[in-house]
C-alpha cells in the first residue's frame, strides 16, 4: 500500500509515494541537497549489507525506497553463522568507513556543509545501527554472539528488557533536551522507534528461530559434516515444545524421547520433528507419534 513496485530481475524494488511529500518538504525548507546527502548514505549503508549478503551466497529479494531511507530484503537462511555476523556487521563498517573519508576532506581543507553532515550523518548511522535492539544491525549481531551460549529465546528476552531501558533513557534524555531549547525533538522520536521495535522483538525472535530451523537442511546438505546437539525430552511432551528448544544456532538436533522408566522409545532427527509438526495437530505428543507409527490405541501402554 502506497508503493510503486517494480522487479528488477529477482529483485522486487518498491518506492513509497510519500518519498515526494519529503522531497517537496525540504525544498521548500532549502534543505534538498541535506535530504538527498541523507538519503545517499542510508543507500550505501543497505549498499553494505547486500555487497556483504553477494559474497556470503545469501540471496537480495528486495529493495525499498521510504521517506527516511532505504530497506534491504536479505533472506541469509543458507549462510553460516560467521557469513550472518558478517551480513550485520557490513552496514555500520560502511557507514563508519564514510565518515572517516569525509573526514579526511575536511582534514584537506575541503569543507562545506554537506561535508560536514556526511561525518555526523554517517556517524549516527553507524553507531545507531549498532545498538542491541532488534530488528537493528546490532541487535541481529547480539543475537548471533549471545545466542550460541545462551540459547535464543533467553537472549531474546534479555535483549527486550535491554531495548525497553534505552529507549526510556533516549526519551528523558529528548525530554530534557525539548525543555531546554523547546525545538529538539529528535530524541524523544529515536526512543520512542526503539521502543516499537522492543515491542516486536518477542516475534522476531520466534521467527529468526524458526526460519534458521527451516534453512538448516540447505546448510548440512552445503557442508556435508555438521554439529549436533542431542536434546532428551519425555513422550508426554507435545512436539511443538521441542522447537523452542531448538535453538537457531549452526547446530544440528538429534530428539531422543523418554518413557516414564527414562528408555529411550524414539529417536528423531530436527528434521523429521519439523515434518512430524506440519502433518500433526499442534497437540501431538511424542506418545501419540508413537502409537500413530504402530497403530497401536493410546491407552494401550
Amino acid at each position: 500500500m502506497f508503493s510503486i513496485h517494480k522487479n528488477i530481475g529477482s529483485i522486487k524494488v518498491s518506492v513509497n509515494i510519500f518519498i515526494l511529500f519529503f522531497v517537496a518538504a525540504a525544498i521548500l525548507a532549502g534543505a534538498l541537497p541535506e535530504y538527498l546527502l541523507t538519503l545517499l548514505c542510508i543507500f550505501v549503508h543497505e549498499a553494505g549489507h547486500m555487497a556483504a549478503a553477494v559474497l556470503s551466497r545469501a540471496t537480495v529479494h528486495s529493495i525499498r525506497l521510504l521517506p527516511v531511507g532505504f530497506n534491504a530484503g536479505i533472506d541469509d537462511g543458507i549462510c553460516s553463522r560467521g557469513q550472518r555476523i558478517l551480513i550485520f556487521a557490513s552496514g555500520p563498517c560502511v557507514s563508519f568507513l564514510l565518515a572517516v573519508l569525509a573526514a579526511i576532506l575536511m582534514y584537506f581543507n575541503i569543507t562545506n556543509s554537506l561535508v560536514r553532515l556526511g561525518i555526523y550523518a554517517n556517524l549516527y548511522l553507524g553507531i545507531f545501527n549498532l545498538l542491541p535492539v532488534l530488528p537493528l544491525d546490532g541487535g541481529k549481531l547480539a543475537m548471533e554472539l549471545l545466542a550460541a551460549k545462551f540459547g535464543v529465546f533467553r537472549t531474546g528476552k534479555v535483549l527486550q528488557l535491554f531495548s525497553f531501558l534505552i529507549s526510556v533513557g533516549i526519551v528523558l534524555a529528548g525530554i530534557a533536551v525539548f525543555i531546554d531549547n523547546r525545538r529538539n525533538v529528535s530524541l524523544v522520536i529515536i526512543g520512542l522507534y526503539i521502543l516499537m521495535c522492543a515491542k516486536t522483538n518477542r516475534e522476531e525472535t520466534a521467527f529468526m528461530n524458526i526460519k534458521s530451523l527451516l534453512f538448516r537442511k540447505s546448510r548440512v546438505i552445503k557442508k556435508g559434516i555438521y554439529p549436533a546437539r542431542e536434546i532428551v525430552v519425555l513422550k508426554h511432551v507435545k512436539l511443538t515444545e521441542v522447537i523452542k528448544a531448538c535453538d537457531y544456532v549452526d547446530r544440528f538436533h538429534i530428539v531422543n524421547v523418554l518413557d516414564d522408566d527414562l528408555k529411550v522409545i524414539k529417536v528423531m532427527t530436527e528434521q523429521e520433528l519439523i515434518e512430524a509438526i506440519i502433518r500433526n495437530t499442534p497437540d501431538t505428543t511424542f506418545d501419540n507419534l508413537v502409537h500413530m507409527e504402530y497403530n497401536v490405541p493410546n491407552d494401550i501402554n
